[in-house]
């Protein structure tokens, strides 16, 4: 009976632990505003302008206007040599004008390897595993090592996935979410598993760009939200549900 009892798996280990990683790419362009947060806009720089004391540079341009009644202003400026305020903001705007802002454009998406610059949404990073037969879309995903910690092997999945030139900042030491991925009849007869727990961390995107080296992963792609419920497996779609970028107006 001891021997029998030792040799039972406990609920623990008839599950792998595994850890795969949101990889979210903010947009660098904002969408356009709706109605409503336009108007409510609006009525918040009003009432700046309203509630605001003056600064330096508009106190200045009232000294300078209650002057030129006593001494010509364009006299004034040949004999002392110097700038008055109106001749600083014709200055600013031409330097304002040496960096034009990129359009908004909704419909922008680029390729799925390097979105748009004007894209004015967020996109998440999906590989390709090859597993069996028929390829799987993903997230960056890595199984936990003994004596891991659920955070290093995070860091681990994103590096062995897509190499090191790509930039991420991981949030926080805790997982985000967790979902159980059941391993089929045949999967489970060969490693002795039912499946395996897996525990999604959130990341954003700092720089760089995918460099794939693990012969397991076929390609990858930047996809938006729509994307993701075409390619990921029902469990991990719900599982995102909750941590991705709120896209609403």
């Amino acid at each position: 009976q001891t021997a029998k009892s030792s040799a039972t798996p406990t609920p623990a280990e008839l599950w792998d632990i595994a850890v795969s990683v949101c990889v979210e790419r903010h947009p660098r362009v904002t969408p356009p505003l709706a109605e409503l947060p336009k108007t409510f806009l609006t009525c918040l720089r009003q009432q700046e302008i309203e509630q605001s004391l003056l600064n330096d540079h508009e106190l200045a341009i009232q000294r300078e206007a209650r002057a030129k009644s006593a001494v010509d202003a364009s006299l004034q400026k040949r004999e002392a040599g110097l700038k008055t305020t109106l001749d600083l903001e014709d200055d600013w705007q031409k330097e304002m004008a040496q960096f034009p802002l990129p359009p908004r454009d909704p419909e922008a998406r680029g390729t799925p390897h390097e979105p748009a610059p004007t894209l004015t949404r967020p996109v998440v990073l999906m590989v390709r595993h090859l597993r069996g037969a028929t390829p799987v879309w993903t997230l960056p995903m890595a199984q936990r090592l003994a004596g891991e910690t659920l955070r290093q092997t995070a860091e681990r999945a994103v590096l062995d996935n897509v190499g090191s030139r790509l930039q991420v900042q991981i949030l926080g030491l805790a997982p985000w979410a967790v979902y159980n991925n059941r391993y089929s009849k045949t999967m489970q007869g060969h490693c002795g598993k039912m499946g395996s727990k897996m525990f999604i961390y959130k990341a954003h995107y700092l720089e760089g760009q995918v460099e794939i080296q693990n012969e397991a992963i076929e390609d990858y792609q930047w996809a938006l939200r729509e994307e993701l419920q075409g390619h990921l497996l029902s469990d991990e779609r719900n599982a995102l549900a909750n941590i991705l970028y709120d896209e609403e107006p």
